[in-house]
C-alpha cells in the first residue's frame, strides 16, 4: 500500500507530492547483510552487517545522505576491524593497502568512496541516486572481497583438479 499526500504551500504555486513509503524501492541489501554466518562459508561481523542494514533502512526511507555516511562508517570498522586504528583514514587505507587487501588503484578508489561520506557529513553535500549506487557497489564489493572471498576461493581449489607439472605423461583431458 502506498499513501500519496499531495499539499499546496503559500509561496508555491505546484503541489508537493509525498509518498509514504518513499518510492526507493529498487535498493536491495545484499544477502550478507542478513546471513551473517553464511552456510557458503565467510563471515562478515555483526557490526558491519549492522551499518549495511541501516545504510539500506536510509535508502528505503529516501534518506541518501545519512545512507552516505552510514557506508562511510561501515568502512571505516572494516578497515579497523582488519588493520586496526591507524588515528586517520588515509592511514587506514594505506595500512590497508599494505597488507594486501587493496591495490593502488582500488586505494584511491576507496578514498573517494570514503570523501563521499565525509563530504556529507562535513560539507552539506546531497548525493544523487546515482552517487549513492555507485558508493554502494564499491562498499558491497570491498566488503565481499575481505570477507568472504577468500573462503569462497579456497572451497573453490579443492575442488579444481590441479595442472598437471610440465613433462608429465598425464595428458590433460579433452576438452
Amino acid at each position: 500500500m502506498i499513501l500519496r499526500h499531495t499539499y499546496y504551500t503559500d509561496y508555491d504555486e505546484d503541489p508537493t507530492v509525498v509518498y509514504y513509503p518513499p518510492p526507493h524501492r529498487s535498493w536491495r541489501a545484499p544477502h550478507w547483510v542478513h546471513d551473517h554466518v553464511l552456510s557458503l562459508g565467510g563471515h562478515v561481523p555483526p557490526s558491519i552487517c549492522t551499518l549495511m542494514g541501516e545504510v539500506y533502512t536510509a535508502l528505503a526511507n529516501g534518506s541518501l545522505k545519512l545512507a552516505a555516511i552510514g557506508v562511510r562508517a561501515a568502512l571505516e570498522n572494516l578497515m579497523i576491524e582488519r588493520v586496526g586504528d591507524q588515528q586517520s583514514f588515509k592511514a587506514n587505507i594505506d595500512a590497508l593497502q599494505e597488507a594486501g587487501y587493496l591495490s593502488l588503484r582500488q586505494a584511491g578508489i576507496l578514498d573517494s568512496v570514503l570523501e563521499c561520506g565525509h563530504a556529507a557529513v562535513h560539507r552539506q553535500w546531497e548525493p544523487k541516486p546515482a552517487d549513492i549506487h555507485t558508493v554502494l557497489e564499491i562498499a558491497n564489493a570491498l566488503i565481499e572481497s575481505v570477507y568472504l572471498h577468500e573462503d569462497r576461493v579456497r572451497d573453490l581449489d579443492k575442488g579444481v583438479p590441479k595442472r598437471p607439472p610440465p613433462n608429465s605423461k598425464l595428458k590433460a583431458p579433452p576438452r
